[in-house]
């Protein structure tokens, strides 16, 4: 989303929050892509540091497929720190696990499999083919990625191309009012 977002809107600051691995990556492709006066609006922040950054305000903090991958005390961790940190909140994920080895045929193996099973919010196994399964899963999607009760959906839906993707945009209460 980086370098969407910053090819097309006036962004004073961009952070990006992730694994180091993943930072490099990012680090590099936005390198390439962007000159550098839009490079240089782009803080990368190892997931470690997040606690660094704690007297932020956000605009909008967005979580695209990684929440369901992470230990549900991270993911808390995350959504507390949103809830305290930003005034929206976007989110692709999936609604659930699914078993269907045609997908990806296990290639990791049973131990992996295993682990992925239990990570997230949502871990209730799916028919991803199945469209009224994935439906049938989505007032859970949305409570589970609602930053904190003080937050209203605003909008949410199918987040193509996966079958079993849902995204959803939450704003805090108290942004109604200004």
């Amino acid at each position: 989303p980086c370098h969407a977002i910053m090819s097309n809107y006036k962004i004073e600051d961009y952070y990006i929050v992730e694994l180091p691995n993943s930072l490099e990556l990012s680090q590099r492709y936005l390198r390439a892509v962007l000159d550098q006066e839009t490079y240089s609006k782009i803080h990368f922040v190892h997931a470690e540091d997040l606690g660094t950054l704690a007297s932020r305000n956000y605009d909008l903090c967005i979580n695209v497929d990684s929440l369901a991958e992470m230990d549900i005390e991270v993911v808390r961790y995350y959504l507390e720190y949103i809830a305290g940190n930003a005034d929206y909140f976007y989110v692709k994920n999936p609604v659930g696990k699914y078993l269907d080895k045609s997908l990806d045929n296990h290639a990791e193996g049973d131990e992996v499999v295993r682990m992925a099973l239990g990570a997230g919010p949502l871990t209730d196994v799916i028919d991803v083919h199945d469209n009224l399964a994935v439906e049938g899963k989505v007032s859970d999607f949305l409570e589970a990625y609602r930053p904190g009760s003080g937050w209203d959906c605003l909008g949410q839906s199918w987040a193509p191309p996966f079958s079993y993707y849902w995204q959803a945009i939450f704003q805090k209460h108290n942004k109604r009012a200004q």
